[in-house]
């Protein structure tokens, strides 16, 4: 706007749509470094704000992903109200995270709907966490993240509450004993993703969060979750429909209870896990072995310890014609598995096994022809 008259340069900055969404992480967040984008120093930072604050009353969706000493001064300064604020992302771009917990906005943003903070804690007993859709808290320190009473005052201030993603996000659960919490329902919550936390952050969600419309769960720590979980009561998800496990410790006993808990499961994904063979033989389709008769998905990625035959066998099971349907005609078929990926796997494999999976629709991909995880870096940031 320097290279136009006088006229037009207070026309533009008159214009509400200029001040209402602004993005400070480069064209791609996971590169910023070499990406083009604004990444600021302080003085930079100190310049942009005094720009921008005068109009916060104006922000609609403020995005910031930049480096600690910056971003510290642009938490300072956002100490006003914000009425018109639905999105706020902020990141901090350096490991460490940011030392202070900060009342931002002065709590006062009534239309905030999505927030995600990765790395900036926040004062959690505000309302800036009333009403919210969308929740991601990730990458904080021990005794920076939220406490487990301060996380179930949050999810009960927002009932519409439709995602939640908790990764590695520094829950404290010191006094999780000295506090006896009712079931909480949630109506309105879809997908829900749970990594790198303290094991009696999973015990209280398996005991006490009920979603009867969730169809996404992410998670790592199977093993706490489902041992809390009392198979005779009823499943806290028991709609789900998408089944994530990432860098997850996988046993035949515990798939065994997911499978008799979650029976509406269509699509099953293992994200760098090691499965075995006894794992996988729960899926097959079968006298005996009946479970998830609706799966039409199944991925393994990055995944090892399993044979090559024993996904075969599980793909000839879940089949139209398969040997089961014939021989048992009175037992109800399973739905087609329709999509098996493997991709990532140091497994040796022929190339008549190749050609046999290419004709049952398997895509398998081995692990020098992978891509960058670009999926599996948006899940665990």
């Amino acid at each position: 706007m320097s290279a136009v008259t006088r006229y037009w340069r207070d026309t533009a900055l008159s214009r509400r749509c200029l001040w209402t969404y602004f993005n400070w992480s480069g064209a791609n967040p996971e590169e910023k470094i070499t990406q083009e984008g604004f990444d600021p120093d302080v003085e930079q930072m100190q310049h942009a704000m005094s720009l921008l604050i005068p109009e916060v009353r104006r922000w609609a969706s403020v995005k910031i992903h930049v480096d600690r000493d910056p971003l510290e001064l642009a938490l300072e300064l956002c100490d006003m109200a914000a009425p018109l604020l639905h999105t706020l992302s902020i990141r901090c771009s350096e490991s460490d995270g940011v030392e202070d917990k900060f009342i931002l906005f002065n709590d006062q943003t009534p239309a905030l709907r999505y927030l995600r903070l990765v790395g900036v804690p926040i004062v959690w007993t505000g309302p800036l966490l009333h009403n919210l859709t969308t929740l991601h808290l990730a990458d904080f320190e021990d005794g920076f993240g939220p406490s487990v009473e301060e996380l179930i005052s949050i999810i009960t201030a927002s009932p519409r509450l439709e995602r939640l993603a908790l990764d590695n996000a520094g829950i404290s659960v010191h006094a999780a004993g000295d506090f006896n919490p009712k079931v909480i329902h949630m109506p309105h919550l879809q997908h829900v993703h749970m990594t790198r936390l303290d094991r009696d952050v999973y015990v209280w969600f398996a005991r006490y969060m009920k979603g009867e419309r969730v169809h996404t769960y992410i998670g790592s720590e199977f093993e706490e979750t489902v041992a809390e979980i009392d198979v005779s009561t009823t499943c806290p998800f028991p709609n789900l429909k998408k089944l994530v496990a990432i860098h997850a410790q996988i046993n035949t006993p515990i798939v065994r209870e997911i499978l008799k808990l979650c029976k509406t499961l269509t699509d099953i994904h293992f994200y760098y896990c090691s499965v075995p063979d006894d794992v996988l033989e729960e899926l097959v389709w079968g006298p005996g072995k009946r479970r998830c008769p609706k799966l039409v998905h199944l991925k393994l990625q990055r995944c090892n310890g399993f044979s090559v035959e024993l996904l075969k066998k599980i793909v000839l099971s879940r089949q139209a014609n398969s040997d089961h349907s014939a021989a048992l005609p009175l037992m109800r078929p399973p739905t087609v598995l329709k999509k098996t990926e493997v991709m990532g796997t140091s497994l040796s494999v022929s190339a008549e096994d190749l050609k046999w999976f290419g004709a049952h629709g398997v895509t398998w991909v081995d692990q020098a022809a992978m891509q960058e995880d670009t999926r599996f870096k948006e899940w665990i940031r």
